[in-house]
Formats: structure tokens, sequence, C-alpha cells
């Protein structure tokens, strides 16, 4: 089972490395330390994306993989990348990003998940403590990420 992950994971690493499309620019990027209301309409803008209500910015993701498997669904890079830019845009803020697994090794797919997300975002320079990583089994989006605080 080690080493399907270990496959997945190298499969994934090549097919989004080599992803190094155009960004979309998001905002205007003069501020760093945006409010909340700034970057909950900033978030609205990216696609793929489902807000929750109120009073804080929660983000979720639940068509970016399919069911069982670690490898984002065609499609999950051009969500990805817009992702990575807001992100990057909004230096200084921390997220918790949360990743979860269905099934009988939800727990185990949930890290393979978060494993390859979290070598994309490093790979695009977001990497360090911004970001957050949990994982846990059980049904929900399959990504979600929670802004923590602001700067």
């Amino acid at each position: 089972m080690g080493k399907l992950w270990g496959c997945t994971g190298l499969l994934l690493g090549v097919m989004l490395g080599g992803c190094g499309g155009g960004a979309i620019q998001l905002g205007t990027g003069t501020s760093t330390a945006a409010p909340v209301s700034s970057l909950r309409s900033q978030a609205q803008q990216l696609p793929g994306v489902e807000l929750a209500a109120g009073e804080l910015l929660r983000l979720s993701y639940p068509q970016l993989f399919a069911a069982g498997a670690a490898l984002p669904l065609a499609g999950g890079v051009e969500q990805l990348q817009p992702l990575g830019d807001f992100l990057r845009q909004a230096s200084g803020s921390r997220w918790q990003l949360r990743l979860r697994g269905e099934g009988e090794n939800g727990l185990a797919l949930a890290q393979a998940r978060a494993q390859l997300l979290r070598d994309y975002f490093e790979r695009r320079g977001l990497a360090g403590e911004r970001l957050q990583w949990q994982t846990e089994a059980g049904a929900g989006a399959a990504l979600e990420l929670q802004l923590a605080s602001v700067p």
C-alpha cells in the first residue's frame, strides 16, 4: 500500500510540476494585511470553491478529488493554481488546511492528499508556518481551508 501512495505522489508531482501556466491575479496585491472582508471577496472568485457563511472565512473544495482518489480530478490543477496565488497574495495570513478521506482507508487517503498538496504548495513558495495541516477520516469536503489569523 505504501508503494502505491509513493507512486501516486511521484505521479502527481510530475503532473503538477509541469503546470506552470499563467497565474490569475486576484485583487490589487497592494496590502499584505487584507481584512477578512477583502479576502472573502477575493476568495469568491476562485474556481471550484464554496464559501461557508458566517464570520469565519472557510473555503471548501468538495469537487477537487474523486471518491477514493489521492490525485485531483481533471481540472484540479486549474483550481489549485488560483488558490496558490490567492494564498501567496494574502501574505502574512495563516490558514488551517483540513483534508478528509472517506472509506475504509480514509485517514491514509487524507494523509496522501495532504502530502501531495503540501508538495505542490511548497513548489509554489507556500511553505512554512502559514499553513497548518490536519487530516481526518470522514465525510465532508475533501479540502477545507479556514483563515486562522491575519496580520
